[in-house]
């Protein structure tokens, strides 16, 4: 490893550390906390009177329950950590872990070997990849294909940078959250 990628490591790490600090200093309490509720039953006793009639009147019993609430890290957070992992990917020329984090659908939608022609020639051509913003969203969003147009739901836009064909870019970059699992987005075109 050179120092220019020592380099990038350094200022990804510190960038999402940078984020994690945000979000722990003003985001929610990051201790356990208990919450009381209450379940109400109703069912029906008897009553006597002095007549001797009974009949049956309603009843109500509350008894109290605590539950505890563990936060979770946000979904921004986690896609900012994975934009990190994607950006090391992308310097490391990781060609699987690139197909496996592109979404299932624009594989389908483009097919797998342009999906893998795009990530060899376009992808792993992007040099010092590192995110300028932090995650925006959820949101929707679509991408055209020859398979027909993808929906997303749970959209996250980053803006970013890196340099391609040795000019230097800004642009965005849209990371999609489905079953707890992370992909990237993008037209598998050449």
């Amino acid at each position: 490893m050179d120092r220019r990628n020592l380099g990038l490591g350094l200022v990804v790490g510190g960038c999402l550390l940078i984020v994690l600090s945000l979000v722990m200093l003003f985001g929610p309490d990051a201790t356990d906390s208990e919450a009381v509720s209450s379940t109400t039953t109703t069912e029906l006793v008897p009553i006597t009177s002095a007549t001797t009639t009974t009949s049956l009147q309603p009843t109500t019993t509350t008894q109290p329950s605590t539950t505890t609430t563990i936060p979770m890290v946000s979904t921004a957070v986690r896609v900012a950590g994975f934009v990190g992992q994607f950006a090391a990917a992308i310097e490391q020329q990781d060609e699987s872990f690139l197909l496996d984090s592109l979404h299932p659908e624009i594989i389908e939608g483009f097919g797998e070997s342009e999906c893998r022609l795009w990530i060899q020639t376009r992808v792993m051509a992007l040099t010092d990849y590192f995110p300028i913003s932090t995650p925006r969203g959820p949101s929707a969003g679509t991408l055209v294909s020859p398979g027909g147009t993808i929906e997303f739901e749970n959209r996250y836009t980053v803006d970013v940078s890196f340099v391609f064909d040795g000019e230097p870019i800004e642009d965005t970059a849209d990371f999609v959250v489905e079953d707890e699992r992370i992909f990237f987005t993008g037209p598998c075109e050449t």
